[in-house]
């Protein structure tokens, strides 16, 4: 069967006349899932693989063909060569440590250190049957990569493995990134004796993870060290500190203050002032960073283009941009927010926010925030598929000196239109050209006339134009 088939007709080939089942259907996209294109797997499980967590989830409609799917399901996870697909797919389906054989754990030994990242995340959550301890103890003593370390720690914080609580402790305290972070949660999950001194001591600081660490003390405040602690830190030299320990503390009836060492009360040194207004204030901050609600961040940045453009491509993944969904190109200089990483090809990728898109940008355009500035008056950069290369209104555009490629991939290539002169020739051109063109390429001509038409905004007659294209563009 040639799996590059659409996948309406693969599954008329599957399915009895007129009766297309769960099963029909489910074989059908596993297929695909196995031999199509890249392009076809990615729209795949970018979508959700129909009844794949039914599967899992052992669904009495799928009985007839449980167990080869279960089998092909496994093969796929197995032997695809491709680790963004792998990566995706176990994103996208909800895996125990037992499922499928236990690829979850055998993949804790996976050769993609992406793979591995995401089975111990899966220990993490799960209460696995199979010995996970001991190949967990071997990636934290060879795995060089600080983000699946930062798995790995919490995933033996959730297995209550206890022989790595020395360095957790250290880390917690002393490493700025990622694997500070999840170093101090694995220190609050396993919860030891001990845990209260470390966490009170990063508690009491102006890292950003303070409020973190509070949080666990306020989850723990029936223990006696974590009230203790808690009524320590309102005295801290760190005011927003101590007015979230009070926050923290609001909850229960009035305690007296802390002695000093001459047995005598310090509330005459140093007391923070308290109200309901302020203990409603913080909570809801506070439990933003609760350890219920824990997400590991991978730092802020600015974006940093390179020397031929001044604008950033926004991947769909890494290295590699769909053609019919394609993002717009984010502005030198703008500040994002990184919340994954993805190791593609020997470079890590992260995942970026920037407005409403969240998308993929390699490491190499990111640089520390503050480190870069931002273009006061950006010319107009965008991406269109290569396909729309071969378009009349691309070849007038090209011939005529207004557009430039730039930033060429497989699949999309980057545009720069020329800045606007004022000239009435050049808009009325440009507005002409609109009319004519479709697809990425009319977009973008779109975009550098919103942002240009002021220099016409006099000439009656041109913004008529103007008003007519853009009323029917929304």
């Amino acid at each position: 069967m040639n799996a590059f088939l659409p996948l309406a007709f693969m599954m008329s080939l599957t399915s009895a006349p007129n009766d297309s089942t769960a099963c029909d259907e489910l074989m059908a996209t596993l297929s695909i899932l196995r031999w199509g294109s890249f392009t076809e797997r990615w729209q795949l499980v970018s979508d959700g693989v129909p009844h794949i967590q039914d599967l899992l989830d052992e669904d009495e409609d799928l009985d007839g063909c449980s167990v080869q799917a279960l089998r092909t399901l496994g093969q796929i996870l197995r032997n695809e060569s491709d680790d963004r697909i792998v990566a995706r797919l176990m994103d996208a389906i909800e895996l125990d440590c037992d499922a499928l054989d236990g690829f979850a754990v055998a993949a804790l030994s996976h050769p993609s250190p992406n793979v591995r990242r995401r089975a111990a995340a899966i220990v993490t959550e799960d209460t696995c049957e199979r010995p996970v301890v001991p190949r967990l103890l071997r990636m934290w003593e060879s795995e060089p990569r600080s983000w699946v370390l930062s798995e790995v720690a919490l995933a033996l914080a959730s297995e209550q493995d206890t022989t790595n609580i020395g360095q957790f402790e250290e880390l917690a305290h002393d490493d700025p990134g990622v694997l500070g972070d999840a170093a101090l949660e694995a220190v609050g999950d396993l919860a030891m004796p001990r845990s209260v001194q470390v966490i009170e001591r990063v508690a009491d600081s102006d890292g950003p993870r303070a409020a973190l660490a509070l949080s666990y003390l306020g989850r723990w405040i029936d223990r006696p060290d974590a009230l203790k602690a808690l009524r320590r830190l309102t005295l801290s030299d760190n005011p927003t500190v101590a007015h979230a320990a009070v926050a923290w503390l609001a909850p229960r009836a009035p305690d007296p203050p802390p002695k000093d060492d001459e047995g005598g009360s310090q509330a005459s040194v140093k007391e923070p002032v308290v109200t309901g207004r302020t203990s409603a204030r913080l909570l809801p901050v506070l439990l933003q960073f609760s350890a219920e609600n824990r997400e590991l961040s991978f730092g802020s940045f600015a974006l940093r283009a390179s020397d031929r453009s001044r604008s950033v491509r926004c991947w769909e993944v890494p290295g590699y941009e769909n053609p019919d969904a394609i993002r717009p190109r984010l502005v030198d200089g703008r500040s994002v927010t990184a919340h994954d990483v993805f190791e593609w090809k020997g470079e890590i990728w992260y995942l970026v926010m920037s407005g409403t898109f969240a998308c993929w940008v390699p490491e190499s355009v990111l640089v520390q925030e503050g480190t870069a500035d931002a273009t006061s008056r950006p010319p107009v950069e965008f991406d269109i598929p290569m396909t729309e290369l071969a378009s009349p209104g691309w070849r007038l555009a090209e011939r005529s000196g207004f557009a430039v490629t730039f930033d060429e991939s497989d699949q999309v290539v980057g545009v720069r239109l020329s800045a606007a002169t004022g000239d009435r020739d050049q808009i009325s051109w440009v507005v002409d050209l609109i009319e004519g063109t479709e697809g990425q390429l009319q977009l973008g001509l779109l975009i550098w006339l919103r942002e240009n038409v002021a220099w016409w905004s006099g000439d009656e007659e041109i913004m008529a134009r103007v008003a007519a294209l853009t009323h029917s563009d929304d």
